[in-house]
């Protein structure tokens, strides 16, 4: 399990069932080829709202800052299964 922090608050994120998946992933490459738009941004609250389970409204409310949402996003890859994650020790 992954944790992922949004406006100071850390979420335990498991890895998405398949239907989340597909939602996510499809928002993901949305906001890669348009990054700063205001759909990509859309995106990225519908991708937090899959992982957190909270509303995009809710998320919409959060306080979450631009280095904090990118840091959050960068993790999506790992947390989708998109990347293999090699423990620290055996690289």
């Amino acid at each position: 399990m992954t944790k992922i922090t949004l406006a100071g608050q850390s979420f335990d994120v498991p890895p998405p069932p398949f239907g989340k998946l597909r939602k996510i992933i499809s928002a993901f490459n949305v906001m890669r080829n348009d990054s700063g738009s205001e759909e990509a941004m859309d995106k990225a609250a519908l991708i937090f709202s899959l992982l957190t389970n909270k509303t995009v409204a809710e998320i919409d409310e959060m306080p979450i800052g631009v280095l904090e949402m990118a840091a959050a996003l960068a993790q999506v890859p790992e947390i989708c299964g998109l990347v293999e994650v090699v423990p620290s020790g055996e690289a």
